[in-house]
């Protein structure tokens, strides 16, 4: 039991060594999804009211640093963005993307609070801006953008927050979660089914919970909020699995021999290692994680 214990820890050191920007919490997004473009290749990036973001920044910043070199494949579409001068002095924090297949631009990763949405158009050297400065909204802030390429180009942007995508990623979350956590339950000897069963029905309790009210701060109050309460409610979520399982392992199923230091071992190994999991994940699969 103890070599299965210290490979875990082994395992979530060199998972932390791994997030450079690994604070709290999963991330929000900005997803936009365009309609009116069909002129061929198109490029887009949300100009942020600050120069720097987390990962993200103006270029002339740290010139040394720059995303793009001249050899790059991208470089002559970043220059263009680097040198578009915005009425409202807002920043180009060099994060784009080619966006003619999809029709839809997201940015998942420390997204900008303020913002306005930014298209170039290669073909005719052309850039179509928005009029207003918009706001995220929610922790997942959706927008559709429905674009005229006349003579008076012009971007009519609407707020399209998607509540069935959101229940399918809670879905989605609570499952990995009880996969991740069932796995962990296997190397600390917990292999009962009705073990199983219980961790499976705690799980889905306390992960839609949680969930369910974070995004809920979120929605209303903002990032800033959302940290704060993740931290309580998070450690929460790790009390009440401690002492459920902690409660249901040493009376219902003693003969295992399990020490009464393990079910609070596991519940906040089990925890931490299904966030990191999640925190990984947010980079592939965006708006799920």
């Amino acid at each position: 039991m103890k070599k299965k214990i210290l490979v875990l820890c082994i395992v979530l050191t060199m998972l932390l060594s791994t997030f450079t920007y690994g604070d709290i919490g999963p991330k929000p997004s900005v997803v936009v999804d365009f309609s009116g473009i069909d002129i061929g290749e198109y490029y887009v990036t949300l100009l942020s009211d600050v120069p720097d973001l987390g990962p993200h920044y103006v270029a002339s910043t740290r010139p040394d640093e720059n995303r793009f070199d001249e050899e790059d494949e991208g470089y002559y579409i970043w220059k263009k963005f680097v040198d578009y001068k915005d009425t409202d002095d807002y920043y180009f924090l060099q994060y784009m993307n080619e966006c003619s297949d999809s029709n839809q631009f997201s940015w998942t990763y420390y997204p900008p609070e303020k913002f306005k949405i930014l298209i170039y158009l290669p073909e005719s050297d052309l850039f179509i801006v928005s009029d207003d400065i918009l706001e995220r909204y929610a922790f997942d802030s959706y927008f559709t953008a429905k674009v005229s390429l006349g003579e008076e180009m012009s971007m009519d942007i609407s707020k399209s927050y998607s509540f069935s995508t959101e229940i399918f990623s809670l879905m989605v979350r609570i499952i990995l979660t009880v996969l991740i956590e069932l796995f962990i339950a296997l190397l600390f000897g917990l292999k009962r089914k009705n073990i199983f069963r219980f961790i499976v029905v705690v799980n889905i309790i306390t992960q839609t919970l949680l969930n369910i009210i974070l995004n809920l701060v979120n929605y209303k109050y903002g990032g800033v909020a959302f940290v704060l309460n993740y931290v309580w409610l998070e450690g929460l979520v790790i009390g009440i699995e401690a002492t459920a399982y902690g409660y249901y392992i040493n009376n219902k199923h003693s003969d295992l021999g399990i020490r009464r230091f393990v079910p609070l071992t596991y519940a906040i190994l089990a925890n931490v290692i299904s966030f990191l999991v999640g925190l990984y994940l947010a980079y592939y699969i965006p708006g799920v994680f």
